[in-house]
């Protein structure tokens, strides 16, 4: 047990101290340009679809101790297929009343009212509903709404739904870099204004019109 423990801790203090380079030093900078390129996660993208990337699969549960027994048991074939693991469907309670907003997924939930000076925070990067949206006259549209933040951590279920029955309009994917959203890197980059992100107007039947940001 000690063993393991200052294993991971030591792994967790490399990978600060290699973040810490690439953000804080001119030439891990350099380094920086090429890593947040879209080709290179993509080229991460197909290895964590792989075979060969379920090696991390054992290790990564026992280090976030996750739970296992509220999920499927199937053979994953991938690390990609394992973070996208489906729930057993008794593990979670289903409310289908129309007057019930569900969450769309498992998270931690913050939530702010709408005004023309609302600033909120996320992971420390402060942000607006204007510079989310890279939409002007979107933003101007839910003055009088709400934002909630739907914040999923490494270890919760990688899975989303609606919230209502309705109608999903048009992808608007926001071309950015591809920053790490750990806190190291709010030293030099607000990442939430500049990193890639999607949204769609979704029509609820039940709820109105409603921005889902990814």
């Amino acid at each position: 047990m000690i063993r393991n423990r200052q294993t991971n801790e030591l792994y967790e203090t490399d990978k600060s101290k290699a973040q810490g380079f690439l953000y804080n030093n001119f030439f891990g900078r350099i380094i920086l340009k090429l890593l947040i390129c879209p080709f290179i996660s993509k080229i991460v993208g197909r290895y964590q679809d792989s075979r060969f990337s379920k090696r991390a699969i054992k290790k990564f549960i026992k280090k976030n101790n996750i739970n296992m027994d509220e999920y499927e048991d199937v053979e994953f074939k991938s690390f990609n297929d394992f973070f996208t693991r489906k729930l057993i469907r008794s593990c979670r309670n289903e409310d289908f009343r129309e007057n019930e907003f569900i969450s769309p997924c498992d998270s931690k939930l913050s939530a702010y009212e709408i005004n023309n000076e609302l600033v909120f925070k996320v992971k420390n990067a402060y942000c607006s509903v204007e510079t989310l949206l890279d939409n002007k006259e979107l933003a101007k549209e839910y003055v009088v709404g709400y934002v909630l933040i739907f914040r999923l951590t490494v270890t919760d279920y990688h899975r989303y739904c609606y919230i209502d029955d309705g109608y999903q309009g048009k992808l608007n994917r926001i071309k950015g870099k591809l920053h790490t959203v750990n806190p190291i890197a709010l030293g030099r980059y607000n990442f939430y204004h500049i990193n890639q992100r999607e949204y769609t107007v979704f029509e609820s039947k039940n709820f109105g019109d409603l921005v889902y940001v990814s």
